[in-house]
This record gives structure tokens, sequence and C-alpha cells, in this order.
């Protein structure tokens, strides 16, 4: 299934305040500034949910979307709770134009690999983090065809395992600008230098192997670039396969090659672009848990928890039910749904951060999600740009006992309005990270049994009865 992409999520507008009751389908919840106080006579409230947590590993993310042209590269190599990260590119290219060829004689001088820098980067992100990686001639024929065919983070293509480049990059690096042919000034720039060997298997050639694309394609099937594992290393950075610099030339993913003659000593450069319409690519992504705390949850999904834990994408995501018991909330008005997520301290957190933002989910009977019914208009078809204010996820600091905690707390008082409507006897929920930069961010947060009051996960609700 493919994963959705959070980046630019959309949302719902709140039917309006208490006396609109009648523009929506089903009873509404109020704005959070019209909730009326707690009487005990009118209004409740009720914080004792017996609530369930479960952790579920995902890593069916589809990474091969040409409508998403962003990979994540590098590796982590000691998360304390999460263990080690591996993430790679496996892409190809094409010739300038069919039927190509370097001309009589040709020396080929130089090749490098580029890919324009996204500007983000995770765990290590300091200017004097180090990404070190090494490229590989794939010898899978993994042609894009009829772009019918889908590959996911977990997938992997054999590859000739000489690498035939590699480059320790700092964060600084990947930022700075870059002089290149011809006096081009490009800033935000991946450029790792080529084997002589490459070269040399280019410039012999048959002309015939350029002929077609498919004839390049089956003669040269594309490089991975992914992170040396030979390497300490704890840095992810964000890079784009097209439209990632203002400098037309270096805008997408590329090889170069720099030649001259024996007759002409002039540089020459030849650009063998990712062609998006012609050209496979995807993202792998592969985690290790082996020895880290983690383990335990991959092992046993089904088990009941006591901590949320939740991965950038693929990973692990969690699976919240919230009892609803008529004898607890009577028909109402549902005026607070607050959901409070408090993350624990599991080692080197500041590295490894939380995101800004978590993504809240419905999960239907059949497991597939659905947008939370705060997200959507009145009439449930489309989705308001109000309805992520509302609702919240973003990372709150609050301080617990003399240190500073993060807490995320959801406010859905329409979906948990319309579970009770629908005669509901539970509601499931799924939280996750958005998943635009893939494989980033992680946290570890408490759950509904735990004898800390200030970090339990907790449900709150405020209702009105009807009269």
């Amino acid at each position: 299934m493919k994963s959705i992409f959070y980046k630019n999520l959309k949302a719902f507008t709140l039917c309006a305040g208490f006396f609109s009751l009648a523009a929506c389908k089903e009873k509404s919840a109020v704005r959070p500034d019209l909730i009326p106080p707690v009487d005990n006579i009118h209004t409740f409230e009720v914080n004792d949910f017996a609530l369930t947590v479960k952790n579920l590993y995902y890593d069916s993310m589809w990474t091969s979307d040409v409508q998403y042209k962003f990979v994540s590269i590098g590796g982590v190599t000691n998360d304390p709770f999460f263990g080690k990260t591996q993430a790679g590119l496996y892409v190809q290219f094409l010739p300038p134009s069919e039927g190509f060829t370097f001309p009589t004689g040709v020396i080929i001088d130089s090749a490098l690999v580029s890919l324009p820098f996204n500007n983000f980067t995770y765990a290590d992100t300091v200017a004097s983090s180090t990404l070190s990686l090494k490229a590989y001639q794939i010898t899978d024929p993994f042609v894009l065809g009829d772009g019918s065919r889908k590959y996911y983070a977990f997938n992997k293509l054999p590859y000739i395992t000489t690498a035939i480049g590699s480059k320790t990059f700092t964060v600084k690096s990947l930022r700075d600008t870059t002089v290149v042919f011809q006096k081009d000034t490009v800033g935000g720039l991946l450029r790792m230098r080529l084997s002589n060997a490459l070269c040399e298997q280019f410039r012999s050639m048959p002309p015939s192997m350029m002929a077609t694309n498919a004839a390049f394609l089956d003669f040269f099937r594309g490089i991975y670039l992914g992170p040396d594992s030979t390497v300490q290393q704890n840095t992810l950075a964000s890079f784009a396969l097209s439209g990632g610099s203002t400098n037309t030339t270096y805008a997408g993913a590329q090889m170069e090659f720099f030649y001259h003659t024996a007759t002409n000593d002039t540089l020459k450069r030849a650009i063998f672009p990712y062609n998006s319409l012609l050209c496979s690519f995807f993202n792998g992504i592969y985690r290790n848990y082996n020895g880290a705390p983690v383990q335990g949850y991959l092992a046993n999904q089904q088990t009941l928890r006591d901590s949320i834990v939740l991965q950038g994408y693929p990973g692990f995501r969690t699976e919240v039910t919230v009892p609803i018991d008529p004898a607890t909330i009577p028909p109402s008005i549902i005026n607070k749904a607050a959901l409070t997520v408090t993350l624990l301290k599991v080692g080197d957190d500041n590295r490894f951060s939380a995101p800004p933002q978590l993504i809240i989910r419905t999960v239907k009977d059949d497991g597939t999600e659905a947008v939370i019914d705060d997200l959507l208009n009145g009439d449930d078809s489309t989705a308001n740009s109000s309805g992520p204010a509302f609702v919240g996820g973003t990372a709150l600091s609050t301080l617990i006992g003399g240190s500073q905690y993060i807490r995320y707390i959801f406010n859905i008082p329409r979906t948990v309005q319309k579970a009770i409507s629908a005669g509901k006897t539970q509601l499931r929920l799924r939280m996750l990270i958005p998943t635009a930069y893939q494989g980033s961010y992680r946290l570890v947060a408490d759950g509904p049994g735990s004898a800390n009051n200030d970090t339990k996960l907790r449900f709150n609700v405020i209702y009105t009865k009807l009269n």
C-alpha cells in the first residue's frame, strides 16, 4: 500500500460553535473558546479511560513515486534505542540524447555523479557533521517500463561490490556554493567523483549502446548511492531528483563526463540526466534493530504495550484504542476530546530528535486508515485549511519536575462525537510521523499505565448532556 506523504496535509473547519449544531450532519464539537465550564450538572469531564496501546512496524512505503522526487541518503550507526539505519538511492541515467556518441579518440578526464541537496539533515546536523557515501554500479535491469511496477523502502537490487566512487561530505559542504564547469556557480550540491574504471567503460562503449535509450539502460543499469557501512556516522540527508536547484544545469540528479580529444584539448562536458519519464529510481531504507531495545517491539507487535514507539517510515506507528461506554458518556455534545502524549527520555534524544509534528488518523474496522473527522468540512467531503491548527499535534515544550519534556496534544471532539453517534464501542486511533523526510525522526512516549501522572498517556473528554 502506498504511504501517504503528509508534508502538505490539509484539514477541516469545525462547524462553528455551540449554537450551530443544525448546520452539521451530527452534533458538533464546540470551539475551544466556547467550551462551557464543568459543573457536573450539565457539563462533565471524563479522564479515566482504559486506553490500550499497540506498536506496529510498517515498511511498505512506496519510494519510487515519480510525483515525490525527494530521497534520504545516509547512515545512523548508534541510536541507543532504535539501532542502525542505512538509506540509499537506486537511480538510472540517460545519455544527453539518443544516438549520442563521444568523439573519436576521446579522452575522458573525469566523471561525477551529482544530486541537489534539499537542505535538510537529521541526527548529526551541525556544519562539521559528516556523511560518508559510496557509489556502486547496479547489475539489475530495473527499467521503468510502463511505470506500473512499484519499489518500496525494503527493496534491494544487486550491484557490483567494488565501489565506483566514494566521498565524505560535511553538512557545510552540502550547503556551500560550488564552482563547476566554465565557472558555473551552484549552491547546495552533492558531487562525487567516479572511478577511472568507469570512465574507461564509457570511453570504450560501442556506439550501438547509446543508439537508443533502451540499449543504454541495458548497458549501464544505474548507480546505487548509499552510506559507507565501514564508517561510524549518524547523518541522514534529503536530496532532490529534480527541481532541486535554481541552476537549471544542476536542477536534478545526473552524471557528468568531462572530456577532450588528442587533437583538441578544449574541455567539454556531457550530462547524463535522470529522466522521470524514462528512468527508474527508488529510495532503499533499511533498519537494523538487532540488540537495540526496540527489537522487542518488532518481535511482539500484537502485544499490548505501556509505551508509544514511533519512527519515521519505514518504522513504527502506534495504535491507541479508546473504549466508548454509554454509561460513561451518555448522549451529549462533545465539547473537548484531547489525547495528550508525553515523550520519555531514552538516550541521545537531542541528536535523534522527535518530529515537530505528529499525524493522527482513525482506523477502520478493516484496519485501513481514514482522515479524522476534525480535519474535514461539515459535509465530510473535503478538507479545510483550519483543521490542522484546531487538531494540533505539534511538539510543545513543557516543564515536569524541573526538566524539559516534549508533549503532543490532539484535540478531536468531532471524531469522538461521530463515533458515539454511530454507536461504536471503541475508537481506534493511529499515530505516525510525517513522511516528508523518509526515515527521519523517532520517539518513545509514556503509556496509559504509567505510575507517573505527569507523563502518562491521557484522554480527556468534556461533554454537555443533551436535555
